[in-house]
């Protein structure tokens, strides 16, 4: 039976079930889109390398890259064929990602919805990996690995991390070492896959044009026709820290001409609920708006001052294992721009936020959200991520627009010595 979840505000409805063998579906229909877009996600990422398996007592720890090396696996059709050839036949286009707390298979068309619909289930549900092909796949990550590991910017932000964190494996990257992803078996991606693949632990997301009965009745007919033992509750280990960084500096050189460098704040692990979580993610995103978007007065002196270019960025996150906010330059001035960056991370503790910026941002934040509300990709994201969650969608649209001033206390106390880590990018040789 279906549940319909709606948004009066945002003439918005989406409709959810639960099927018998788990698995969690969420049909959002809309009006006048040529594109559907569908995503089938499980609750899996870099992050899960310690478990009890699905059949097991223990538990049980696997090589740094796994989900990775996974995802690429379950593309792999039965006589060396691949999904994404499939889709192309069916003139959709399928891709995957693996992230820090997820691993997702999706599609986009404009037609054959539910064929298209019908082979992003079969193929991640029916894997036809080998011992053989496992091995084959272990010199094509490596090329791919590589490959990131010569690019400064993944360099730059793993090392942050990496100073940041000494346990969490966040400090992993997502696609593990060239060491790692030689110790993976056959074995071990397949208990991965049965423990972390099972429908009660996966979400199914279709959002665009197509009518939902018909969706529905293909989703529910094909889970019907498969067999999945008893789910049961995934136990994971996973090394929570408070805000102390591991190491406050570190650097490598590498083939740049620039300088790159980058100031991290560490986040320290709260024992927060999901909504608490969100409206920290929120305000963290919002203060630095406030201090470091282009219209900052803060950035515009450090423009001024010859110290930041056009490659000035930040990033921040708040999740319920780990959470940063990370600041970065290419930048022959890069003493001063972690001297500057430093100095006003530090100030934020203590100064009192301007209440009319506050406002201002959040109306921002506001405005960016709404206008995301016309991409297919942000509808399915912000399901499936409250659907993890256990929430409604729109709770956490809900969460933006019901910040208040006084929340910022809640973030305030983030902004100290003790959780800022530099880490940098130089050139080889010397620079002078």
């Amino acid at each position: 039976m279906l549940k319909k979840i709606a948004s009066k505000k945002y003439k918005e409805t989406i409709f959810s079930t639960t099927l018998p063998n788990g698995l969690r579906v969420y049909l959002m229909p809309k009006a006048g889109f040529a594109k559907t877009y569908g995503l089938f996600v499980t609750n899996y990422g870099s992050l899960d390398n310690e478990f009890i398996p699905l059949d097991g007592q223990e538990f049980k720890k696997v090589p740094a890259g796994i989900a990775h090396f996974l995802e690429h696996k379950v593309f792999e059709l039965e006589g060396d064929k691949d999904a994404s050839n499939l889709f192309a036949q069916l003139g959709a286009d399928a891709n995957a990602y693996t992230s820090f707390t997820e691993t997702a298979y999706l599609f986009s068309t404009t037609s054959n919805v539910l064929e298209a619909t019908k082979l992003l289930l079969d193929f991640v549900q029916n894997p036809h990996f080998t011992e053989e092909s496992v091995e084959a796949e272990v010199g094509i990550i490596e090329q791919e690995l590589k490959m990131y590991m010569d690019q400064p910017g993944s360099a730059l932000m793993q090392g942050g991390l990496q100073m940041m964190y000494k346990e969490n494996t966040i400090r992993n990257d997502i696609g593990g070492t060239l060491q790692s992803i030689k110790e993976i078996t056959y074995q071990d991606l397949l208990t991965c896959y049965q423990t972390f693949y099972h429908p009660g632990n996966m979400i199914f997301v279709l959002v665009g044009n197509f009518d939902v009965d018909a969706a529905l009745k293909t989703i529910s007919e094909n889970q019907a026709g498969k067999t999945f033992p008893p789910f049961k509750p995934i136990k994971r280990r996973y090394y929570l820290e408070n805000n102390q960084v591991y190491q406050t500096f570190g650097e490598k050189q590498m083939e740049v001409i620039i300088p790159r460098t980058s100031v991290n704040l560490k986040i320290g692990y709260e024992n927060l609920n999901a909504l608490e979580i969100i409206k920290r993610d929120f305000l963290l995103q919002l203060v630095g708006d406030i201090y470091f978007s282009r219209g900052s007065d803060f950035y515009q002196q450090l423009k001024k001052d010859g110290i930041i270019n056009n490659s000035f960025s930040f990033t921040s996150a708040v999740h319920e294992l780990f959470g940063f906010l990370t600041l970065s330059c290419d930048t022959l001035q890069y003493e001063e721009f972690n001297k500057r960056i430093k100095e006003k991370l530090l100030q934020i503790r203590t100064t009192q936020i301007p209440k009319e910026d506050f406002e201002r941002m959040k109306k921002v934040q506001l405005a960016r959200m709404i206008r995301l509300m016309n991409s297919l990709e942000f509808w399915a994201n912000i399901i499936h991520e409250a659907g993890f969650k256990d929430l409604s969608p729109f709770a956490i649209i809900q969460a933006l627009e019901e910040l208040q001033y006084e929340d910022l206390h809640l973030i305030q106390g983030f902004f100290v010595e003790k959780a800022i880590a530099v880490y940098q990018i130089m050139p080889q040789g010397d620079l002078t």
